[in-house]
């Protein structure tokens, strides 16, 4: 038997190489699929750890709220002024037989920061204290994100307060949003009311 020596046409050529385009392109969308799916479960994680751990410290550090007087000697756990998206209050957050001054705040970039003032005062006023610390970022949530924080009184059904007075619980409604490669997620958590035990007055919740 002789052998061909003709090679392959030039169809030939023409199909194997749109046959190789084809599969290249399909795996490089099958790649880009699961880069992209990836991603976003990367980011939806990143969110979702972020949160839960900004929401497991203001969650810890309202309960511990502690009572101070103020210049007209009321007793307050909380300091005004009370905004949807700012909350200052007083708690030995450090343990150290000291009361300090937490302040959460959310900017209008959707971060989610915390700063401390500290006293040297064991029964310290509202005017013992120092300045605060520098602002540190506990997670990203929505720019734009209202009612972060509601504060409520002790009454039954509870009542919405701005009185720092009457606060006896603040409820924390949060969003935490990520980023990884280029996908983005957002996790909302559930709202979640947080006693001040510091009052022990029988706090009731509908």
């Amino acid at each position: 038997m002789i052998a061909s020596d003709e090679g392959f046409s030039l169809t030939e050529m023409m199909v194997v190489s749109v046959l190789v385009a084809i599969i290249l392109a399909a795996a490089w969308l099958a790649s880009a699929t699961v880069t992209t799916a990836a991603d976003s479960m990367m980011a939806r994680n990143a969110a979702q750890t972020q949160g839960q751990q900004a929401l497991e410290r203001m969650t810890r550090e309202i309960r511990q709220g502690r009572k101070i007087f103020d210049s007209a000697g009321q007793t307050n756990t909380v300091k005004a002024p009370i905004t949807s998206t700012q909350l200052t209050f007083y708690a030995d957050v450090d343990h150290d037989g000291l009361t300090e001054r937490v302040t959460y705040n959310l900017t209008a970039a959707g971060l989610l920061q915390r700063s401390v003032a500290r006293t040297t005062v064991a029964s310290p006023a509202p005017t013992d204290y120092g300045a605060d610390s520098a602002p540190i970022t506990l997670a990203q949530m929505t720019p734009g994100t209202a009612n972060l924080f509601t504060c409520y009184t002790a009454d039954d059904p509870p009542v919405v307060t701005t009185d720092p007075s009457t606060v006896r619980a603040v409820q924390v409604t949060m969003n935490t949003i990520a980023q990884s490669g280029g996908s983005a997620a957002t996790v909302p958590f559930s709202p979640t009311l947080v006693e001040v035990r510091a009052y022990g007055d029988g706090y009731q919740t509908q």
